[in-house]
């Protein structure tokens, strides 16, 4: 793993997205001047904070209201930024750093964009995003002369870290659940994720979810993160199997927490 997992967490936990990139992952300092978006009565202040190779990373922040607008809002203001900067990722925050939910888009000759969301909540470790993050990691020894790397170098490695048909292009038939070796009904790593996401989703933009069911889908998933970061430094693939489908599910060690505490109760919880 080629990203510092302790100092871009703190980047991260921060919301010091300019630092996280620019620091950590070796991208360029954004010279574009900061600008608004209105729709209906979002207002939203657009903030280039890197950029490499032509695609600019973006927060944006709402002006008059706490919570993040809704996907369709999101989705409006993504496009107005297209005409601007066509290759992108705007990362939008609440007014409490609290939430941020990363928007890609996915563009190609002739085809509408496809958007995938990806969350983010500061009480939490981060790992699945941390291992999202070191996929856009810059080496030297990628920059010409000039310091710059080609538009495709970002434009792919955004596609891996986001892309969740790309993450997912050696799956088969998506099961929900399955049996791992011990007889042991286990929910799939794509399920967990996506039922994370939608909590996220519904808390983030002032919908009500049950704290503890919340609690629970994110006590699981930083365990499965958890592990994945340890199986990426120690490439030991013990704490994961895959299904008939050929599905990656956590083992019943994973599912339990492994060797780390699930018992604690996540604060700041709404």
């Amino acid at each position: 793993m080629k990203l510092n997992l302790d100092r871009a967490r703190s980047c991260l936990k921060s919301f010091d997205f300019r630092k996280l990139f620019v620091e950590e992952l070796d991208w360029a300092t954004c010279t574009i001047a900061p600008f608004q978006i209105v729709i209906d009565d979002h207002v939203v202040l657009l903030s280039g904070i890197a950029e490499q190779g032509g695609m600019v990373i973006y927060e944006a922040k709402l002006l008059n209201e706490t919570k993040i607008p809704p996907s369709h809002i999101c989705k409006f203001i993504d496009r107005e930024v297209t005409k601007r900067t066509f290759e992108h990722i705007i990362i939008f925050t609440s007014t409490d750093r609290n939430l941020s939910i990363w928007l890609w888009g996915k563009r190609e000759q002739g085809k509408a964009a496809t958007y995938t969301e990806h969350y983010y909540h500061a009480p939490y470790s981060g790992n699945a995003m941390l291992l999202k993050l070191d996929k856009l990691f810059i080496d030297l020894d990628e920059l010409d002369s000039e310091g710059r790397v080609p538009i495709l170098i970002p434009t792919q490695r955004a596609s891996e870290a986001f892309d969740k048909k790309t993450a997912a292009q050696h799956n088969t038939v998506p099961e929900p659940f399955s049996v791992n070796q011990n007889g042991v009904q286990l929910p799939s790593v794509r399920l967990a994720k996506g039922i994370a996401a939608m909590a996220d989703s519904m808390t983030g933009r002032g919908m009500v979810v049950s704290k503890k069911v919340y609690a629970n889908i994110i006590r699981i998933l930083d365990a499965i993160s958890n592990f994945k970061l340890h199986l990426k430094e120690l490439e030991n693939p013990e704490p994961f199997t895959k299904n008939q489908n050929g599905i990656e599910i956590p083992s019943i060690w994973v599912a339990r927490g492994g060797p780390h505490s699930l018992d604690h109760e996540p604060q700041n919880l709404s």
